[in-house]
């Protein structure tokens, strides 16, 4: 029997994430990018409590199902396979909540986006059980996201699942994720979403004249941690640039630096709103992303941080620090945004981060980009991130002609044969 919704004049997309705004991090302000003053969006949400709202990352004006998802671990202690049937018997009995829910909001679509662990599970159970459209929406690697083998199992199996299912879609944030899901697990229908860059109520003042800083954003983890040690080591041999500014890495890291001495007070960690890195990123010579280099994991192939549009709106250009196989590697030439070092020596770093500087601030922080970085912002806006997602005659119409060029020969390597 057809179970779907009968048609509405809106499409109701019925949303599946584990986490939402006001909480800011790059997964939700990617979810709050897309479905900010949608009003057919339905949402059921594994978040827990929520946070006050910082600047203007409201909560999402849509109607939500809270399904706190039971974050457990204990596989060290042997109780991963106790923990893994738990979470099977939650996600069933969640289910049968988010089924009702959506079919009552006459949902036509689910949109499930992966975190850590199996919560996105819960949207193509719904999908199959309601016979609806169903999209994975990744925005990183989730098996390496796996919070333990048997989880990572278990959403290895949903993604076979998925693949097999009609009307399924995988939707990735760069081309090279898409084509290992595409390969890995057999889905017919893959998009490469870019991920939206800022929108107007995100963004700062125009920047002031270039300082001699360098600015890193994001946090710091095992897959940028020795690349981010190598810059911080580099910075004492820069003539040019005087200071290294990460914002979000974490209290427990400013703690680490001040431990090491007075010879590392040319390196500032922040922990500020968005609107206050926005402007600190508007004041530096040199935006700054670092991934291990000798990281060849899928996570480093296929990042292509949230943190790039960004910069690119903030005009300033951009080192990137990591391997060459890695997608970001690959937009910031394609696009000319700056420069590439698959190095973590540290006098290559620190030369490349004075050149970087000395540029910026001598040219008042004018790049001779062309137009490369409007092309840019083209394509990685919430109209063409909304558009490929979503589809729909209604949505803006496509990026122009050769922004739409520039994507295609972006993304063509990875297309399918």
């Amino acid at each position: 029997m057809d179970r779907r919704p009968s048609p509405v004049t809106t499409a109701r997309t019925g949303l599946v994430t584990a986490m939402l705004p006001p909480d800011v991090g790059g997964t939700q302000v990617v979810i709050w990018r897309l479905f900010k003053d949608d009003p057919g969006v339905v949402v059921v949400s594994g978040a827990g409590s929520v946070s006050p709202p910082e600047g203007p990352y409201r909560p999402l004006d849509a109607p939500t199902l809270r399904l706190p998802y039971p974050h457990l671990r204990g596989y060290r202690y042997g109780l991963g396979p106790l923990w893994a049937a738990y979470g099977v018997a939650w996600l069933a009995y969640a289910a049968r909540r988010a089924a009702r829910f959506f079919a009552h909001h006459q949902v036509d679509r689910i949109v499930s986006v992966p975190h850590h662990g199996p919560f996105a599970l819960l949207g193509l159970l719904v999908a199959r059980r309601l016979e609806l459209p169903h999209t994975f929406y990744i925005l990183d690697s989730w098996e390496e996201a796996a919070m333990g083998s048997l989880d990572r199992k278990l959403i290895q199996q949903g993604l076979r699942v998925a693949a097999r299912t009609p009307h399924s879609t995988l939707a990735a944030v760069s081309p090279a994720l898409m084509a290992h899901y595409r390969r890995t697990y057999g889905f017919q229908d893959c998009v490469w979403i870019p991920n939206p860059g800022p929108l107007p109520e995100e963004r700062s003042a125009p920047g002031t004249k270039p300082e001699p800083i360098v600015v890193l954003s994001g946090g710091i983890k095992s897959f940028n941690y020795d690349a981010i040690l190598a810059v911080i080591e580099a910075m004492r041999g820069c003539t040019v640039a005087r200071k290294l500014i990460i914002t979000g890495p974490g209290f427990r890291f400013g703690e680490t630096l001040r431990s090491w001495g007075a010879g590392y007070d040319h390196v500032e960690c922040l922990m500020g709103t968005r609107e206050e890195v926005a402007a600190i990123q508007r004041r530096a010579a040199v935006l700054l992303i670092a991934t291990n280099v000798a990281d060849s994991s899928l996570t480093a192939r296929g990042y292509l941080p949230g943190r790039l549009p960004e910069y690119v709106a903030a005009g300033r250009p951009i080192l990137l620090i990591g391997p060459a196989t890695s997608d970001a590697w690959r937009a910031i030439n394609h696009w000319r945004l700056g420069r590439t070092l698959a190095s973590q020596d540290k006098a290559a770093i620190a030369e490349a981060i004075d050149d970087l500087a000395r540029e910026s601030i001598e040219s008042d922080g004018r790049r001779e980009s062309g137009d490369f970085d409007a092309l840019f912002l083209e394509v990685f806006s919430r109209e063409e991130a909304r558009r490929r997602l979503l589809g729909g005659s209604e949505l803006p119409t496509p990026p122009s002609a050769r922004a739409a060029s520039l994507a295609g020969d972006f993304e063509q390597p990875f297309r399918k044969p």
